[in-house]
């Protein structure tokens, strides 16, 4: 039986070297590695922490228009369009690297052509809410009252009258005292 584990029956494979011949190697000795293809991980790292970054930015620049904060929303923008251009200078980078390892690199290619078209259209998007919001601002002329014309409605005068009855009520009050 114990010969059993070791021949393999017609059609059968028999296992490579089992794991716990290589896990009890010595210290210090390297463990073998297996060959395998360059691979495109510190460019893709790169794609998704920049994915990651601009995603945050585009949101805090929506809420900066979102809450009326024209500037805020410009700085973003503009901190954006510098993310964008060290990107695509260490992406191009990366991919002349990827390119000389790998035969794979026109996937990573793809990758940041897709990516960088959907954030320009997500840049030109912005800009033009950004130019809305502008004009809008420009039309209220600083005025802020102007924001808040629904709550304040002037048109009632009940306000006044209840003033000018109080005043008719002090009147009969001063002339008690004279």
């Amino acid at each position: 039986m114990s010969n059993l584990s070791q021949t393999t029956s017609p059609g059968m494979v028999r296992p490579a070297t089992p794991m716990k011949a290589m896990e009890t190697r010595p210290s210090g000795t390297p463990s073998p590695s297996p060959v395998k293809e360059p691979q495109l991980d510190p460019l893709q790292g790169t794609i998704t922490g920049f994915c990651e970054q601009i995603d945050t930015q585009l949101k805090a620049a929506l809420y900066s228009l979102i809450v009326n904060d024209v500037e805020d929303a410009k700085a973003t923008m503009h901190s954006m369009r510098k993310a964008t251009t060290a990107f695509h200078g260490q992406s191009s980078l990366m991919l002349r690297d990827a390119q000389k390892r790998s035969s794979t690199h026109h996937l990573a290619k793809q990758a940041l052509q897709q990516y960088s078209s959907k954030l320009a259209k997500e840049n030109v998007e912005l800009a033009a809410k950004v130019k809305a919001l502008e004009k809008e601002l420009e039309s209220r002329d600083g005025d802020v009252s102007v924001l808040f014309a629904d709550d304040f409605d002037t048109s009632d005068d009940s306000g006044a009258a209840n003033v000018e009855s109080h005043d008719e009520n002090d009147e009969p009050d001063k002339k008690k005292i004279k």
